[in-house]
């Protein structure tokens, strides 16, 4: 009997290690990310790119996009970072799970400089009904480097002479 019920809690402890760690809130230093980037571009230039990259890189680019005034400078997209899980639990909730952070990337141009902001939202799992749950402290470094990759690619698409598309 001493065997069985150890058994049964390894079993239950690894299964709880393998679900999804969240929180409620999200530190201010993580809600908002910002870079300033300055490049020899032409506000209307960098535009144009920016926009030509956003087109190119997600999915639905005319669903992502919420605003792109041209005028202004500036593009609005909201999306979604998919974090896989994989979950295994007697409760008929094996196999992968997909959540996803869901985000808002906001593009300024002006002449020369150009502003990226990242704001991060909350975790959407259309099998779940929880809401207004944060990705958890351990996996934001991974969303961060998402964020750097996407500034880094956007610059590098602005920043490119004609000749390198």
């Amino acid at each position: 009997m001493i065997k069985f019920f150890v058994v049964m809690v390894l079993a239950v402890s690894a299964c709880a290690s393998t679900a999804p760690k969240f929180r409620t809130s999200l530190d201010p230093s993580e809600e908002t990310i910002v870079y300033v980037e300055y490049y020899d571009r032409g506000k209307d230039d960098a535009f144009v790119a920016a926009s030509a990259w956003i087109a190119k890189n997600f999915n639905s680019a005319g669903d992502v996009i919420q605003m792109s005034d041209k005028k202004s400078g500036t593009i609005v997209v909201k999306a979604l970072w998919p974090v896989p899980w994989t979950q295994k639990g007697g409760s008929g909730t094996s196999g992968p799970v997909v959540y996803n952070v869901s985000y808002t990337m906001t593009f300024q141009s002006k002449n020369n400089k150009g502003k990226i902001e990242f704001h991060t939202g909350h975790l959407i799992n259309q099998q779940s009904r929880q809401e207004n749950l944060y990705l958890d402290s351990e996996n934001m470094p991974k969303l961060f480097a998402y964020y750097d990759d996407i500034k880094d690619n956007l610059i590098k698409a602005i920043t490119a002479k004609p000749d390198e598309f």
